[in-house]
């Protein structure tokens, strides 16, 4: 990280303090302590509940309820402050350089067993806060350690996207910044990421690249990083940047396949912005992965668990809440590769895999091909299920569409068992809807955020439905992140 001024793009409003001494009370969703500053809510990150510290005001409108704040010098300590392994997500070592910290490490500077007590904090607030949960069914709740885990918490990650800075280098973004400064390491990655030695690799002709790095047995023998590369707009009338509708747009291919020979050790593929398709440039355009007895193709755009022992970890714990699933019929919703349907599938339900996404419904096509028991559909999984579907329209850029909702599909009829593992926005509330309308004997639910999680299991247990098993696994080290886990069943069932 290169020091001397470096500032988030967001600065506060005339008249708000540039820094302030606060103490800071609880933890809070996204990864803040929640301060107080002449009755006004601060959001304070890289410090830990009870600290005194100095922070530096980033945010604060005028009529704002609450401002926002980073961490710049520490008066009074937790004992369970420790020194940050990451040297350029450190805010306090950016605060002394004139810097900022990077993103994606904001609980480094917090011994892993007091980030899994944070963690459990936030959830058992979400699950009180949204799902009506009182104390006496949150006692046990813990935030489980992954076997074999790193005593710093790093090289877990085998999924890694990095941007671009303006010279090419390869970078991240500060926290809620635009801003994106060059990275040497990637510490949380598996060792193999900072291998590729991208740091010395001109990246001029990319916006961001995702690296994908097998995680099982057979990127140990059989594979080798992926790396896919999302080429920088250029246009006829100048501008540059994200023009990816506009057909003067265009990519310097001769720059990307230059990128790829400074990377010997990977398979490196580009995505196209306009036809949104994969293209080869070395090697496969996917990554092989193994869980269990299973391997699964994974495409370079496609979505696969981030922590290496992820897979392994929520797979065990499906197979466990849902127990013998021989002759049982299971729809796996949000299924993306197909790595529940798969162990379910084998070990011999009959299993509706259902996948928006074109890429990873592709994979799940391949993964599962050899179970004659599973059948790959792709589509929306709120008409999969029988309610209406999204507009008919072409996507915009925020992800809708335009048009009329289509109209309401046939659904499949209740199955014995549901898997759902949606995005961070948790379950569509059409999808929420038609399970409590059409429901399932057991619906087993993984999710990576505790807010949109505690939501939902708000909306089953108002629907009757009852709670059967609650874990939550601490798969993102060094980050505020966790995944949780629960066993719900509809009442009477």
């Amino acid at each position: 990280m290169t020091a001397g001024d470096v500032r988030p793009d967001t600065d506060p409003a005339a008249g708000a303090p540039a820094e302030l001494e606060l103490t800071l009370g609880p933890i809070a969703h996204g990864g803040h302590t929640v301060a107080r500053h002449e009755g006004r809510v601060v959001f304070v990150r890289h410090g830990i509940p009870g600290e005194r510290v100095r922070v530096r005001v980033t945010e604060a409108a005028p009529t704002a309820s609450f401002w926002r704040a980073d961490v710049v010098a520490v008066l009074d300590a937790s004992e369970d402050r420790r020194e940050h392994p990451w040297a350029e997500a450190d805010a306090l070592a950016a605060a002394d350089a004139g810097s900022v910290p990077v993103g994606g490490a904001e609980f480094g500077h917090i011994v892993l067993s007091r980030q899994r007590d944070l963690k459990r904090e936030v959830l058992a607030e979400q699950l009180r806060r949204l799902a009506g949960m009182d104390g006496d069914e949150l006692p046990a709740l813990a935030v489980e350690a992954v076997p074999d885990e790193d005593p710093a918490g790093l090289h877990w990650r085998t999924r890694v996207t990095f941007d671009v800075t303006a010279d090419g280098r390869v970078g991240m973004h500060p926290h809620r910044s635009d801003l994106v400064l060059p990275v040497a390491t990637m510490p949380l990655g598996v060792r193999a990421v900072d291998a590729l030695g991208l740091a010395g690799v001109d990246l001029t002709g990319v916006a961001r690249i995702e690296v994908a790095v097998p995680s099982g047995d057979a990127g140990a023998g059989s594979g080798r990083p992926l790396i896919t590369l999302f080429p920088t707009i250029s246009a006829d009338d100048g501008e540059s940047a994200d023009r990816a509708d506009s057909a003067d747009s265009a990519v310097d291919e001769a720059a990307l396949h230059r990128i790829a020979a400074d990377v010997p050790g990977a398979s490196v593929c580009w995505h196209d912005p306009v036809t949104h398709e994969i293209h080869a440039l070395r090697g496969d355009p996917w990554v092989t992965e193994r869980v269990g007895e299973r391997t699964y193709r994974v495409t370079g755009d496609g979505f696969w668990q981030v922590h290496r022992s992820a897979p392994d970890v929520l797979s065990a714990a499906v197979r466990e809440a849902l127990g013998a699933v021989d002759g049982l019929t299971v729809q796996d919703l949000y299924a993306g590769a197909g790595l529940f349907s798969g162990q379910l599938g084998a070990a011999g339900a009959a299993v509706t895999s259902v996948e928006s996404a074109h890429a990873a419904s592709a994979d799940a096509a391949v993964n599962l091909a050899d179970l004659p028991g599973v059948t790959v559909r792709r589509g929306d999984v709120a008409r999969y299920l029988g309610g209406p579907g999204r507009g008919r329209g072409r996507p915009s850029r925020s992800g809708r569409r335009t048009g009329r909702p289509e109209p309401a599909a046939a659904g499949p009829g209740p199955a014995d068992a549901v898997v759902v593992d949606p995005p961070r926005v948790g379950l569509d509330r059409r999808v929420t809807d038609r399970l409590i309308a059409a429901p399932p004997a057991r619906l087993a639910y993984v999710s990576c955020d505790p807010a949109s999680f505690a939501r939902d299991l708000g909306r089953f247990r108002a629907a009757g439905w009852r709670l059967h098993t609650l874990r939550a696994f601490d798969l993102y080290p060094d980050t505020h992140h966790l995944e949780s886990f629960a066993l719900l069943s509809p009442s009477g069932r």
